[in-house]
């Protein structure tokens, strides 16, 4: 009878401890996908608002400084105007007195140029009968150069080059090789161009001896 009973009691305690089991794992509370979504959607929009609100407070500030330092330029330029418009008032009488200065200085110059220059026109003009004598006999003494003391010159070409306008030594002295070569081929008078290369040279140093 006792076995009995205890093995009855002994049922029935597994069977409670089983049913209670089977309850409090039936009523364990799950995750619900929906509710975590949701909250992870308020996380999200939480975090938004507050980025939001720091990026508006950010810009506000931002304006706050460009409207100071629009201030600040419109009171550097009034001080600029101010400034420019003193400079103006204290440089306007100097500079009429300067340029009423240099005016007078340029009319003194230009006066003194007039006067130089018909001082110099006048002695320019002045030349005496005896300077114009002494003109005329140089050229006299050039027309008589005998150019027959050259070495290599005959009378026949000396006569051809009095009749072409070369009378002196001065002038034969003034002539290249090439042309006197030229104007004795011209009128047939054999001469090489390195016999009368010497020519000119002869020449300049018999008007240096004169």
């Amino acid at each position: 009878m006792f076995s009995l009973g205890s093995f009855l009691i002994g049922m029935l305690v597994a069977w409670l401890l089983e049913w209670l089991y089977v309850y409090l794992t039936s009523h364990r509370p799950r995750n619900n996908p929906m509710k975590q979504l949701e909250a992870q959607m308020q996380e999200a929009e939480q975090a938004h608002t507050d980025e939001t609100t720091k990026l508006i407070a950010e810009i506000t500030s931002l304006q706050a400084q460009l409207e100071k330092l629009a201030h600040e330029n419109e009171v550097a330029v009034a001080e600029a105007d101010g400034l420019r418009g003193e400079l103006e008032t204290m440089h306007c009488p100097m500079t009429e007195g300067r340029a009423e200065e240099v005016v007078e200085a340029d009319d003194a110059d230009t006066l003194d140029k007039d006067t130089v220059l018909e001082e110099e026109f006048a002695a320019a003009m002045a030349v005496t009968e005896p300077e114009a004598a002494d003109i005329e006999t140089a050229s006299v003494a050039i027309t008589e150069d005998d150019l027959t003391l050259i070495t290599g010159i005959g009378p026949k070409t000396a006569e051809l080059l009095h009749q072409s306008g070369v009378t002196s030594f001065i002038q034969l002295a003034e002539m290249s090789a090439e042309d006197l070569h030229e104007f004795l081929q011209e009128h047939n008078i054999p001469h090489s161009r390195a016999k009368v290369a010497g020519w000119p040279k002869q020449a300049r140093k018999l008007a240096t001896d004169i």
